[in-house]
């Protein structure tokens, strides 16, 4: 069982290889595949998560489900879950994309608000780490509806406390949960996506008719 001391050591020394080499890391040609190798997983198996499956859990129950080609299946990058229940996805890119993109924020976050049960989402690249309140519907006009925090690199040590509640022993104790959001606001936001796409279904009904009614108005 890991603890937020070894936790500590483990992230200092991955904050000093990617300071040392920062340059290259930033580059386009440090691609997405070897920053998952490199950093995020050492990151999140220092917070305890069997990335590896070295328990050998069956696939139902096992920690963590990594998909090795994401961009050909439209699945997130990883899927965290707790007794084979899962409580977040990761949508990991290079150090050179910039993770402030709408697309970017808007393809992770539109990954777990799909599902209904999954409320979180992370968007990384190592260097910048972003955790999303996912259950309200992704907006384009407001990209950053739903952050929960965001931190670069050179933050980690000193909001370690807040990175700690990703760690499986936390969320395992519900740590997850006590981050939402609990204003009015945000309640009423979070819409299950088949509500939300009825009243979608609503809004285009409703414009297509003021369109062919415009466009046959009516004869005198």
């Amino acid at each position: 069982m890991q603890d937020i001391e070894s936790f500590r050591e483990r992230l200092k020394s991955l904050i000093t290889k990617f300071e040392k080499d920062r340059n290259h890391y930033l580059s386009k040609g440090y691609p997405e595949a070897q920053v998952r190798i490199d950093f995020i997983n050492p990151f999140f198996k220092a917070l305890g998560w069997d990335i590896e499956n070295k328990a050998q859990k069956p696939p139902h129950e096992r920690d963590v489900i990594v998909e090795l080609s994401p961009e050909t299946t439209g699945r997130p990058d990883y899927n965290f879950r707790i007794n084979g229940a899962t409580k977040f996805f990761i949508e990991a890119k290079a150090p050179s994309v910039a993770l402030d993109d709408i697309n970017n924020i808007l393809q992770a976050k539109s990954y777990a608000w799909s599902t209904k049960e999954v409320y979180f989402v992370i968007l990384t690249d190592f260097e910048e780490f972003k955790l999303f309140d996912a259950s309200l519907k992704p907006n384009p006009r407001f990209p950053d509806e739903g952050l929960i925090f965001a931190l670069k690199y050179t933050d980690y040590i000193d909001k370690i406390e807040k990175l700690w509640e990703l760690s499986r022993e936390r969320v395992e104790q519900g740590s997850l949960e006590s981050l939402l959001p609990k204003d009015t606001k945000s309640k009423r936001l979070r819409i299950p996506p088949d509500k939300s796409f009825l009243e979608d279904l609503t809004i285009w009904r409703t414009e297509l008719a003021k369109d062919i009614h415009k466009r046959n108005p009516p004869v005198q």
